[in-house]
């Protein structure tokens, strides 16, 4: 059976999840929790993600995630590709790490979102990693940032946060919340109650007029003109052309140049990039990226 594609829009809140395969144990350490983490902010920064919740314990991760651009499945290719070849290095395993295909159900901002973010949260109290009380120092969490009021500008509670129904009233939404969810999660049977149910079942997470929308979403066009003449003036400054493009080596300097300032300029996609540059795979592209920011950063620092 063909699978199914990914609702993809710009803009799209998704509920992205996997479970581990039992006989990885990935998430057994926290060396690879630690990675999967780093993998994870850089994919942020490749694809232009936000991040509303993320957790990671021991049988899955969970993340509230926002893609601004139409781009969830390149960047999950390239994310878990990437945690995957880190993490094992030269040894290719004797496995898969995960179960299957993850799976991504398209949210609805507002009460569904917030629900989600409670969800998220509550994941090491509910697997028992974690005693309740311990929720807001557990490592492996945006709860903790987010509870120190030190979260960078791509993982931000501001959204959903005013949409937590509980909270309606506290003059100190950030300061309530931790101590909430501490009270949800010695109380199950809450969860249903608030609209909790469902976050991993079903095609989507939210109202029948959310779901109803999303084909029209899906239809919409992506920034494809924008890109295209930002790619023109660039190759003009430099006296190339598109037939240039293909006469040259995938990792010619100025192919890497140009690739920095189509990301920096107009945020272009990894996986657009790649394909009218001639420079390869999302992977090849990101690494060559990689590499030259950390020369500028070498040459500025000398």
């Amino acid at each position: 059976m063909a699978r199914r594609p990914r609702l993809e829009f710009e803009g799209a809140v998704y509920h992205v999840f996997n479970r581990v395969n039992p006989a990885s144990d990935v998430f057994g350490g926290a060396a690879a929790a630690r990675l999967f983490e780093e993998c994870l902010m850089q994919a942020r920064v490749e694809f232009g993600w936000r991040l509303h919740a993320y957790c990671i314990v021991r049988e899955s991760y969970h993340i509230a995630l926002e893609t601004p651009r139409a781009n969830l499945s390149a960047g999950m290719h390239w994310f878990q590709s990437t945690f995957a070849k880190r993490l094992r290095g030269d040894n290719d395993g004797t496995g898969p790490l995960f179960q299957g295909r993850y799976r991504a159900l398209p949210v609805e901002r507002g009460v569904p979102l917030a629900n989600l973010a409670n969800y998220i949260h509550l994941r090491p109290a509910d697997t028992r990693v974690v005693e309740a009380g311990l929720l807001a120092v557990f490592r492996w969490s945006s709860l903790r940032r987010i509870i120190r009021r030190d979260c960078p500008d791509f993982l931000s509670p501001a959204e959903w946060i005013e949409h937590v129904r509980e909270l309606d009233g506290e003059p100190d939404r950030v300061a309530a919340y931790a101590p909430l969810l501490v009270r949800m999660a010695r109380d199950p049977e809450r969860h249903v109650a608030i609209g909790m149910r469902g976050m991993t079942r079903g095609p989507v997470i939210g109202s029948r007029e959310f779901r109803s929308a999303i084909p029209a979403l899906t239809s919409a066009p992506p920034g494809v003109m924008h890109w295209s003449a930002m790619l023109d003036r660039l190759l003009g400054t430099r006296g190339k052309t598109r037939e240039d493009i293909e006469a040259t080596a995938k990792s010619a300097p100025w192919k890497v140049e140009i690739a920095l300032e189509l990301r920096a300029g107009v945020e272009a996609p990894l996986e657009w990039i790649a394909r009218e540059l001639g420079m390869g795979a999302v992977n090849t592209v990101s690494h060559h990226l990689w590499l030259a920011r950390r020369a500028a950063r070498e040459l500025q620092s000398a």
